[in-house]
């Protein structure tokens, strides 16, 4: 969420994979040192660990047909552009999209992360830095093809 003071509040369920049940607090306490790194930090690009790897780019492509897409609602909510990206899932994929918004210049009032097998379907409804829908469809057509850009240099450097 937004503030008026340019504040950003997010809230986040996180699973740690490390661990079953909840984990102990030392772990918190590296959780917590990192994200004020990295908050701190010039904006260099945060680095992932990998959970599984394909051998390829055809590989993973492999795993659905699906395309990645992203299309944008303005007909369905009267106070933001609803942004829909469909995409392979890759650790960073989320991280990849969150900045490619954040360069678009806009502010993300809700997002909805979900992923089906090896599919993500991320929901952001937004709006822009006066907090209006995106209205001129040059803009739109702008936003599609960055964020699509943004994916695909992402999938040519995570193979």
């Amino acid at each position: 969420h937004s503030l008026a003071d340019k504040l950003c509040l997010d809230r986040f369920y996180v699973q740690d994979n490390d661990y079953r049940g909840e984990p102990p607090p030392e772990r918190y306490a590296a959780v917590i040192r990192a994200l004020t790194r990295s908050l701190q930090s010039d904006g260099q690009r945060p680095t992932f660990r990998r959970t599984w790897q394909h051998q390829s780019k055809a590989s993973w492509q492999s795993l659905t047909d699906l395309p990645t897409k992203v299309r944008i609602d303005n007909s369905t909510s009267d106070q933001f552009t609803i942004i829909d990206v469909f995409a392979h899932d890759r650790p960073g994929l989320l991280y990849t999209i969150a900045r490619a918004l954040y360069e678009l210049r806009l502010s993300v009032a809700t997002a909805r992360i979900g992923t089906y097998l090896d599919q993500v379907v991320d929901v952001f409804y937004v709006t822009d830095t006066r907090g209006l829908k995106i209205g001129d469809e040059s803009r739109i057509t702008e936003i599609r093809e960055a964020l699509l850009e943004a994916i695909a240099m992402f999938e040519n450097n995570s193979i």
